[in-house]
């Protein structure tokens, strides 16, 4: 643990004042193609953008960076969506519900 007095604070930055990520953390197996994996990750960004409610939320397209590890449960492909400082969570979460829509 460390203790720092409030005194000694001369600065404080806030990272999420103007906006946020929502990063998300995708494994499939190892038998899937990463090429149909990022093309489907960019499909579902396009069509949460499409509602209204959720175009208000998010800034930007989605950015798939592609595979992020090798894991023991396959591949982990790692995305990220732009969003509203306060909507990184909910916005996390829609996309998470989608994909797994997606996916089945």
């Amino acid at each position: 643990m460390h203790i720092i007095p409030f005194s000694a604070v001369t600065t404080v930055t806030n990272m999420t004042r103007d906006f946020a990520f929502a990063v998300l953390d995708v494994t499939v197996g190892y038998g899937a193609d990463p090429d149909t994996v990022t093309e489907a990750l960019r499909d579902v960004g396009k069509e949460v953008r499409a509602e209204p409610k959720w175009n208000a939320l998010i800034r930007d397209d989605i950015d798939v960076f592609g595979v992020e590890k090798l894991a023991d449960s396959g591949l982990l492909i790692r995305a990220r969506v732009k969003t509203e400082p306060s909507a990184r969570w909910s916005v996390g979460r829609e996309f998470n519900r989608r994909i797994i829509q997606c996916f089945e």
